[in-house]
């Protein structure tokens, strides 16, 4: 079976995957038998679990059910309790002679067989003979045994059962919606056998016209924009890159609109290679991220999330960061070998895995891994043509030039081939956008002659009876009218109802923006005043405390002259008296001095404009950072202090961008606080015999939807009620005098302001939260910063 990337992505690397992902997402491509469904999920299983019914209408049931697209909304869950059912659903239709269910319960029952080639087999092969029985017209889910037949079963399915089964259907349609939906699926299903054969032009050719066909549907679904995906990777891979990013951005832009996860993370795959290939490094980035979040905690395909690891180590080989590649490249690995249920890697895997080690010089492991990638003769694309080329510059490596050569001129050979399909291509594409066109112009001559002859009836038949009908078409007119006004008059109104729900957004968005920008002139404008002010007052203060360490020097000059003096000591006493009450006030001068020089500082610090750019950055990673810094950088100071830390980390926490200079200032000032409030609690508890404290300092992060939180709390002596709305005004302090300025936690409050965020505070109870952030008081500070 085939590979979560084979199926969401490419259809083309991998032929390995476990069958219920492969069900799921087959299940979805095509609708099968019959439409119009109105029973819920829990109606029909609740038939189908009913012994007591006749087995007939337990079958029309569990019938029903399969057909995956007779239900809206759709997740792959409900096939986990039906999953069991198809056994005996198989037994009752064989003994109620209930043939044409045989062969999609055949297909579905595949799932049954995981890890069981030989189950899988027998059953692909029952489903086609059933279909053949029967002469099934109606069922493009039977391609999927054939796919079984041909990938895991490995016997040689020709291309012409696949196209008979094509025909087959085709013949047996008409011009129903219905009908035609049913031909769209098959077309789809011919266009990804070619395409999983690497034979991409006769594979465009079915691909345009089932998105020809969904076009005039007007069907905006899953297939739509899968068929979007799947040009775009053929497209990819025969390197016509500009109409693959034409394809994949309009799958984006559909499975966006009908917010299907599944196909969004796919798609996601498909931009991310694309722009590798493109060597755009921060797109490819940005778009790898999003599926790695999609795969990982939306829908929980671990393999489709090994891929996006993959391409993550392409991303680190583009940047030259070869040792992160590899090591990225080994988890993967490790996964497949471990939990991969037997499952190989795509080749996607090989090939990033051997750049790496051509990256690293390391040429025989190069040579190694990728001839451990299996390419059959006469094929071409993309991933092929890496192949060769990696293989080429490996061999002249280690000095082997016949192999290097060797493999560059079928490096020559596959982009040769791949010019060539991209030409033919373009022209298939074109003749088919042609004959859409005159398909279109054909219709609308046909509606138009239709329409002129019902003109010409309608108005014989107004003649005929205009004597009777007047009085009729007066009341008619006059109720059409009222009807039309008030239909007006609803339509106007709802209009309204729009517009102003749209002024009101516009308003919210305008109002936000202009309490950002007011926030930044306030702080723009304070700061210019500040630092105006510090500057001014910072050149008398040097003075005053120059000068007040001069004095004390001099009084103590004064001093030693005195007692040299003779005069009677009653005198000299009274004289050194006068002198130490000098040296005294010179001391206390001095102290206040280098006080309001430490204020000053905080002032200039407060006041500074940060100039740097936003970055994207780690969080998780910068609150490590200057929690450590903060902790050793008071253990420089005190050698007596000491504090448990504990941190709680979110491991999925996505980067943000921040001004990462500013941001580490806010923590180091909050972390500094929390350490300051736990030694000075452990200084008062250490006095008390009968108290065990231990200090606790502990930082975690969130992702909060769109928000990202940010906790740091301590176990000291808290914060009173009383004071909670003062602590972030400019000079404020609970510090002893000399010991604060009062401007870190502003200077705090302001640059989060700045960012879009907020800084709340908490004083915890004494007999502590209920969660992970310990026990024993202390106050919790929290930071929201916008994603």
């Amino acid at each position: 079976m085939k590979n979560c990337f084979l199926l969401l992505i490419t259809f083309i690397a991998n032929k390995q995957i476990r069958l219920k992902y492969a069900l799921i997402v087959f299940g979805i491509l095509f609708s099968s038998i019959t439409h119009g469904q109105s029973k819920t999920d829990a109606e029909l299983y609740t038939i189908w679990c009913d012994v007591t019914k006749p087995e007939t209408e337990r079958l029309d049931a569990i019938y029903k059910r399969l057909d995956i697209d007779s239900l809206s909304n759709q997740e792959p869950e409900w096939w986990k309790k039906w999953d069991g059912e198809v056994k005996e659903a198989i037994e009752l239709a064989i003994k109620n002679n209930k043939k044409g269910y045989l062969a999609l319960f055949y297909v579905m029952n595949m799932s049954a067989c995981e890890g069981n080639t030989e189950c899988m087999c027998i059953n692909a092969k029952k489903a086609i003979e059933s279909a053949k029985v029967i002469n099934t017209s109606k069922l493009p889910i039977i391609f999927w045994a054939y796919y079984t037949l041909k990938f895991d079963c490995k016997e040689d399915v020709k291309d012409e059962l696949i196209i008979n089964e094509f025909n087959k259907i085709k013949k047996a349609l008409s011009n129903k919606p219905s009908d035609l939906k049913i031909l769209r699926d098959a077309n789809f299903s011919l266009g990804e056998w070619f395409s999983l054969n690497e034979k991409y032009p006769q594979a465009l050719v079915y691909l345009l016209e089932s998105l020809r066909l969904s076009e005039e549907l007007k069907t905006l679904d899953f297939h739509y924009s899968r068929n979007y995906q799947t040009l775009a990777n053929i497209h990819t891979q025969i390197g016509n890159y500009k109409e693959a990013e034409k394809y994949i951005d309009k799958s984006l832009q559909i499975c966006h609109s009908i917010k299907d996860t599944l196909q969004m993370g796919s798609s996601y795959l498909g931009k991310s290679n694309l722009m590798l290939k493109f060597k755009d490094e921060a797109n490819a980035q940005l778009y790898v991220d999003s599926a790695m979040y999609v795969m990982k905690n939306v829908k929980h395909c671990e393999p489709c999330y090994n891929i996006a690891k993959t391409l993550n180590a392409g991303i680190k080989n583009l940047s030259k960061n070869y040792s992160e590649a590899l090591t990225e490249l080994k988890e993967v690995e490790a996964f497949y070998n471990k939990e991969g249920g037997g499952q190989k890697p795509d080749s996607r895997f090989y090939i990033e895995k051997a750049r790496t080690y051509l990256g690293l010089k390391k040429y025989n492991n190069a040579i190694q891994t990728i001839n451990a990638l299996k390419v059959s003769e006469q094929t071409y694309n993309k991933d092929v043509s890496d192949k060769y080329d990696i293989l080429s510059n490996a061999y002249e490596g280690v000095g082997d030039n016949k192999n290097a050569l060797k493999n560059y001129r079928l490096h020559v050979q596959t982009e040769d081939t791949l010019a060539k399909w991209r030409n033919s291509s373009e022209v298939t594409r074109l003749e088919l956008e042609n004959q859409f066109k005159q398909k279109q112009l054909q219709s609308d001559l046909h509606f138009q002659n239709q329409l002129n002859k019902q003109k010409s009836t309608r108005n014989w038949l107004m003649f005929l009876g205009l004597s009777t009908l007047l009085f009729a078409l007066g009341l008619y007119s006059r109720l059409r009218y009222t009807r039309k006004t008030q239909k007006l008059l609803q339509l106007k109104n709802e209009i309204i109802e729009a517009e102003k729900e749209k002024a009101n957004t516009a308003l919210n968005e305008l109002q936000s923006t202009q309490a950002q920008l007011i926030q930044s002139e306030k702080m723009a404008s304070l700061g210019e005043l500040t630092a105006g002010i510090a500057h001014e007052i910072q050149n008398p203060l040097n003075f005053v405390n120059n000068f007040s360490e001069l004095s004390v020097d001099l009084t103590k000059e004064l001093k030693e002259e005195v007692e040299k003096l003779e005069i009677p000591e009653k005198d000299k006493a009274y004289v050194t008296e006068i002198i130490g009450d000098l040296s005294q006030n010179q001391d206390k001068i001095n102290l206040h001095g280098k006080r309001a020089s430490s204020i000053v500082k905080g002032m200039l610090e407060h006041s500074r404009i940060s100039n740097g750019q936003k970055e994207t950055t780690d969080i998780n990673a910068l609150c490590d950072e200057y929690l450590r810094l903060a902790f050793h950088g008071l253990r420089a100071k005190d050698k007596s202090f000491n504090a448990s830390i504990e941190t709680h980390f979110d491991a999925n926490l996505p980067k943000i961008k921040v001004i990462t200079q500013d941001i580490g200032r806010v923590l180091l000032n909050i972390i500094n606080n929390a350490f300051y409030a736990v030694s000075e609690k452990s200084k008062v508890e250490s006095s008390k015999s009968d108290v065990h404290y231990e200090p606790k300092v502990t930082i975690g992060t969130t992702s909060m939807g769109n928000m990202v939180e940010i906790k740091i709390t301590d176990n000291g002596g808290g914060i009173p009620d009383h004071i909670k709305d003062k602590i972030f005004q400019p000079f404020f302090t609970t510090k002893p005098t000399g010991q604060g300025t009062g401007l870190g936690l502003s200077l705090a409050f302001d640059i989060i302001k700045a960012h879009g965020g907020e800084l709340r505070v908490e004083s915890l109870p004494a007999e502590g939260n209920a969660d992970h952030f310990g026990k024993g008081g202390g106050s919790e500070f929290l930071i929201l910063l916008p994603l």
